[in-house]
């Protein structure tokens, strides 16, 4: 089981590096519109999970909406 856990941290790593060194922008509802609190250009494996999570996503865009 930790094998697979660091196997899958180093690729949710590799794709938040790809997506930073690419100036993929983090979208506003993954930061909350927090945007000085944190770099809206460097991506964090968290941030990758998050994409993946459909739910969060979209209850993340509906709050922003409100």
């Amino acid at each position: 089981m930790v094998k697979i856990k660091k196997k899958l941290e180093k690729k949710l790593d590799l794709i938040a590096n790809k997506m930073t060194n690419r100036n993929h922008l983090i979208p506003a509802y993954l930061l909350n519109n927090y945007f000085d609190k944190r770099d809206k250009n460097t991506w964090t494996s968290k941030d990758i999970l998050n994409l993946l999570d459909t739910k969060t996503v979209i209850d993340k865009i509906d709050k922003m909406e409100k």
